[in-house]
């Protein structure tokens, strides 16, 4: 008679039971959270970096521009200084060209002779003004 009671005794009870409700393990989320915090952070170290980069180029562009503007400056005064030195010496050589086209210039030859040697030219004649005398001046 023992053997029946062995049989009759199921392993798992035959009453059902309201077994209390599982929860789902949530191994995962965690996992996730720590991940997404570890993304996030690395998010906002790299968002820094790039910050600080683009801080540091701007910094180094005002840099420039700081010694670059008193530069142009200078560069500009004396690029009018040479514009003015230029219109000065323009004005010398169309000067000095009038008088070269002068000098060499065979049709001027005797007027210049004249002028720089006091020689009058031998085909020319002098004129003398006279004073005409009273006789003359009553006719």
């Amino acid at each position: 008679m023992n053997a029946p009671e062995r049989l009759s005794r199921a392993p798992y009870p035959t009453e059902v039971r309201a077994s209390p409700r599982r929860r789902p393990r949530r191994r995962r989320e965690p996992q996730l959270r720590r991940r997404s915090n570890s993304r996030s952070w690395i998010s906002v170290v790299e968002t820094g970096l790039k910050l600080t980069v683009d801080l540091t180029v701007s910094l180094g562009a005002i840099a420039a521009l700081s010694q670059l503007v008193p530069s142009y400056t200078r560069s500009q005064d004396q690029l009018e200084q040479l514009h003015e030195d230029v219109e000065t010496t323009r004005s010398q050589v169309q000067g000095l060209q009038g008088q070269f086209s002068r000098y060499f210039d065979p049709t001027q030859v005797r007027t210049l002779i004249e002028e720089e040697t006091q020689r009058l030219d031998p085909q020319r004649r002098p004129i003398v003004w006279t004073e005409p005398a009273k006789e003359e001046v009553s006719r």
